[in-house]
């Protein structure tokens, strides 16, 4: 889950993927303000821009156990053009963002996403 107010988190199970969102405001706090079912597309964008953003980055097998092969391969590709600039890196098994590419995050983020094909 996420932390504070407005934080988002999402939960992905047999159906697809929910996102719980914390209300705006404080008198429902705690508790999940909102639910959203979201789709496999949007599921695998937020689980990529999600991941990265944590220190311990985005875990190879899980990405492929979870997510179309399609979509992981052109996340893979992005990733290793990345790795070449300095701005991502490939290690245990995990991707994760350098800091060079934390201070540009947003640029990164649209630079995996946009090869993945809907």
């Amino acid at each position: 889950m996420g932390f504070g107010l407005d934080a988002h988190s999402m939960l992905r199970c047999a159906g697809g993927a929910v996102r719980f969102a914390n209300g705006d405001e404080l008198g429902g706090y705690p508790g999940i303000g909102e639910m959203n079912a979201v789709g496999d597309r949007e599921a695998f964008e937020e689980r990529v821009f999600l991941g990265l953003r944590m220190c311990e980055g985005i875990g190879v097998e899980g990405l492929r156990a979870g997510f179309r092969r399609d979509w992981v391969g052109a996340f893979e590709e992005s990733a290793r053009e990345l790795v070449r600039e300095g701005l991502m890196g490939l290690e245990d098994g995990c991707w994760r963002l350098t800091m060079r590419g934390r201070m540009v995050s947003n640029e990164v983020f649209g630079a995996l996403l946009d090869g993945v094909a809907a």
